[in-house]
């Protein structure tokens, strides 16, 4: 084994000896190429940040349920309460009917009698929640539903937006929000991302919103008007509904106060979400309404506390923030090098592996054309002592 490398490095000496310019080339290539990301280095600047903080700067306020109906009227679609087992049962049913109740229909004509209002307002109607709410005796027969042949394509059968599922009761509550999987953030994602500088402001917004999806067949992605290409009252949305329900009947508490900015400021929320040139009136108008007419400003307030009656349960207002970032240091070299060092190193490694493989191809050939040799003097040896032997005969 010892004489056999000791040939074999023999061998590559007097090759590399035979080829000066190939040999330079195998050892200046590399050499160059490394030179060329110690320039870069060099010349790439280092970024320190400190500590961010994004209590101010990236603040996402959870929205209000308000309009929650009118949108899934029309899209179609119902929002589900179900228990997860006969046991639950008699608290869903009360989740049903807490939402039934603090989450009346809004009728702009009434709300907005002055022949001077804004048109977008007194048009407005908004249906109770109650009529978009589908109840099912258990999770399993919520599944069963979803998994129905024709749900995704009947035209006829109701769609579920989302679904409360109640897994216990009081005092330990527990309770499942089932969405679509397109439509809010992924949770089986790994938690955290060690390499991740500064702060993913799409997942806060995922979080408090959710993006309508239309079906799974590309013929479908396009939503039938603006509204509905609008983002909805999301996951964080409906968890706050479940949890003013949870917590006051726990608390045995009531709605807190509600002052007139902070109303004022749900209804021009919830509007946005459905009629956008109401959610615009609704200010000016309230503050015409408030300065001319004492009785009509009452009866305004009245009719917008009474539609969002869930607002005034607390916790009043939730804000999604992220979470500090630590001080770090970082390098442009990495961010300028990301995608060009797999081609520097392909080309570090090109011309000495080309070479290795040649060597290698033409060893075999050799190898190959000398056993011909020796067979192709067998054999004539091998005929000669043949016709050699017929002579003596």
């Amino acid at each position: 084994m010892g004489r056999q490398l000791g040939a074999l490095v023999r061998k590559n000496v007097l090759l590399l000896r035979r080829a000066p310019v190939a040999t330079a080339l195998e050892v200046v290539s590399p050499a160059l190429i490394a030179l060329a990301m110690a320039a870069v280095w060099l010349t790439s600047g280092v970024d320190r940040e400190g500590t961010q903080q994004y209590a101010t700067s990236h603040k996402a306020t959870v929205m209000p349920l308000g309009v929650l109906s009118a949108r899934l009227a029309l899209a179609g679609q119902y929002l589900v309460v179900a228990p997860a087992s006969a046991a639950q049962a008699p608290l869903a049913d009360a989740l049903t009917e807490w939402l039934t109740a603090q989450y009346p229909a809004f009728d702009g004509a009434a709300a907005f009698p002055a022949p001077d209002a804004p048109a977008a307002l007194r048009s407005l109607y908004i249906p109770r929640l109650a009529d978009r709410i589908l109840a099912f005796d258990s999770d399993a027969a919520l599944e069963a539903f979803i998994r129905s042949d024709g749900y995704s394509v009947s035209a006829g059968m109701a769609k579920v937006w989302a679904a409360i599922v109640v897994n216990a009761g009081l005092p330990t509550a527990d309770y499942s929000l089932r969405f679509n999987a397109s439509e809010v953030v992924a949770t089986d994602a790994p938690a955290t991302n060690n390499l991740q500088q500064g702060a993913d402001f799409t997942v806060v917004d995922d979080y408090v919103a959710d993006t309508p999806s239309f079906g799974d067949n590309l013929s479908q992605q396009t939503p039938p008007s603006a509204i509905q290409a609008a983002r909805l009252p999301g996951f964080m949305s409906l968890q706050l509904a479940v949890d003013r329900f949870l917590l006051n009947r726990t608390l045995d508490g009531g709605p807190a106060g509600l002052n007139a900015t902070a109303l004022l400021t749900a209804a021009v929320a919830s509007l946005s979400l459905w009629n956008p040139e109401a959610a615009a009136a609704l200010p000016a108008y309230a503050a015409a309404v408030a300065a001319s007419n004492a009785s009509a400003a009452a009866a305004l307030d009245a009719a917008l506390r009474a539609w969002l009656a869930a607002e005034a349960w607390a916790p009043q207002q939730v804000d999604v923030i992220p979470f500090p970032t630590l001080a770090y240091t970082s390098n442009a070299f990495f961010a300028s090098v990301d995608t060009v060092l797999p081609l520097f190193l392909t080309l570090a490694y090109m011309y000495p592996v080309s070479r290795a493989i040649r060597a290698l191809v033409v060893e075999k050939e050799g190898g190959i054309r000398e056993s011909l040799r020796v067979m192709v003097r067998r054999h004539d040896a091998g005929c000669g002592h043949e016709r050699r032997r017929r002579r003596r005969r």
